[in-house]
C-alpha cells in the first residue's frame, strides 16, 4: 500500500512539474542554462582537484531540460573525455559511449524524440550529469519513471566504482518539500540550479 502511494504521488508531480518546465520560454533556458552551466564548472572546480583527467557523462536535453553547451564546450576546449547514455535494451541500464565528435547520433528505437551514440567506445564517467523533472533540498530525483538512472547508479554503487551524480535543474523544479521516494530511488551527491548548489550531504545551498 505504501508504495502504491507513492507511485501516486510521484505521477501526480511528474504531470505538474512537466507542465512547469514545458512553460518556460526558449529564452529562459538560454539564461538559466548558461548560469547553470557555469555554477556547475565552479562546483568541479571545488570537489575535484584533478578533473582534467576525468571522465564526465553529459545528456542531449529534451523537453525543455537544461542545456548542457557551456559544459560541453569546456570539455572540449580542455580536452576532456566526455560520454553520452545509451540505454542498454537488455538490462534496463545505461551504458555510456564516448565522444570524440565523430559519431553519429540515432534516434532510441523505443523512445523516438530520445537521442543516443550510435557506436563508440564504452566508459565508466566519475561524473554523471543528470536531467530531472523536480528535485529537493536533500538532493533526491525525480525523474521520468522509467528507472534507467537509477538502476545505473545502484550498479555503479555495488560496484564501488568512483563517481559523482550532478543534477541540474532550473530553481522552478524545486519542490518545497521532500520528494515521495521509494528504496529503488538513487539520491544524488548534488543538484545544481540557476541559484546555487545543493548537496546531499548539507541541506543549505554551497554558493
Amino acid at each position: 500500500m505504501k508504495n502504491l502511494i507513492i507511485d501516486l504521488e510521484k505521477k501526480e508531480l511528474r504531470i505538474f512539474y512537466k507542465n512547469k518546465r514545458r512553460n518556460i520560454s526558449k529564452i529562459e533556458i538560454l539564461k538559466k542554462s548558461q548560469i547553470i552551466n557555469f555554477n556547475f564548472l565552479k562546483l568541479i572546480d571545488k570537489i575535484s582537484k584533478n578533473f582534467s583527467k576525468a571522465i564526465f557523462a553529459l545528456y542531449i536535453p529534451r523537453e525543455n531540460e537544461v542545456e548542457t553547451k557551456v559544459i560541453k564546450e569546456f570539455l572540449e576546449k580542455n580536452n576532456i573525455k566526455f560520454s553520452y547514455p545509451k540505454i542498454d535494451n537488455n538490462n534496463k541500464v545505461l551504458e555510456f559511449i564516448e565522444f570524440n565528435g565523430k559519431e553519429n547520433f540515432i534516434n532510441n528505437n523505443d523512445f523516438k524524440d530520445l537521442l543516443e551514440l550510435e557506436s563508440g567506445n564504452k566508459v565508466i564517467p566519475n561524473f554523471i550529469i543528470i536531467p530531472l523533472l523536480a528535485y529537493d533540498k536533500k538532493c533526491n530525483r525525480l525523474g521520468m519513471g522509467k528507472g534507467f538512472y537509477d538502476r545505473t547508479l545502484s550498479l555503479y554503487s555495488q560496484k564501488k566504482y568512483n563517481f559523482y551524480t550532478i543534477g541540474l535543474g532550473y530553481s522552478l523544479q524545486q519542490h518545497s518539500q521532500d520528494l515521495p521516494t521509494s528504496k529503488y530511488d538513487f539520491a544524488l551527491d548534488f543538484i545544481v540550479s540557476e541559484d546555487g548548489i545543493f548537496s546531499r550531504d548539507q541541506t543549505k545551498s554551497l554558493f
